[in-house]
């Protein structure tokens, strides 16, 4: 019985990456769309999120000016979803700086968020790798006149770039025609 057995082999290849590879199949388990006509129910219920009030909005934006006008950085816009309620104000008070120190909590955001900075430049600078230290973000304006200089100079660049490759080319016809003879 067994004598008998010959070798059989499969047509279309005989290792995957030859064309015997059929394809996968899909897991469907219970409860699915394709077995019931139940829809699925949520494992999790959803959280609804509270919605910030004005007091909260001002006191974040408050500490987000602060902490760019520590760091040096540029100021932040007022976020989207607070600005029917301190886009008014802060152009009333002249931008967001001058409407940042007009508020009563001003001081002392201030000198908690100089004193926490303070704290973790000590931790950076007695840690054995502490990377280097960035200088502040600060708000680089170019002139015309900088603009100008730095496009002539470009052009300059350019224009002995393309003087030294009409030499090259002329070079290389120079070689050419020497094989060529």
């Amino acid at each position: 019985m067994f004598g008998e057995f010959k070798e059989v082999r499969i047509l279309r290849g005989d290792r995957m990456g030859r064309g015997s590879y059929l394809g996968g199949c899909t897991i469907i388990g219970p409860g699915s769309s394709w077995f019931s006509n139940s829809k699925r129910k949520s494992q999790k219920p959803s959280k609804s999120k509270k919605q910030q009030t004005p007091a909260q909005a001002k006191l974040n934006y408050l500490h987000l000016v602060v902490d760019a006008e520590i760091r040096g950085r540029t100021l932040p816009k007022v976020p989207k979803k607070t600005k029917g309620m301190l886009e008014s104000a802060v152009a009333r008070a002249g931008g967001a700086l001058d409407w940042a120190r007009k508020q009563t909590q001003y001081e002392d955001v201030r000198e908690k968020k100089e004193k926490k900075l303070i704290k973790k430049k000590k931790k950076l600078a007695n840690s054995t790798n502490a990377p280097s230290e960035r200088p502040p973000a600060r708000n680089i304006r170019l002139t015309i006149e900088d603009i100008e200089r730095r496009i002539a100079e470009n052009t300059e660049q350019l224009e002995k770039l393309r003087s030294d490759i009409k030499k090259d080319q002329v070079l290389l016809k120079r070689l050419e025609s020497a094989e060529v003879d």
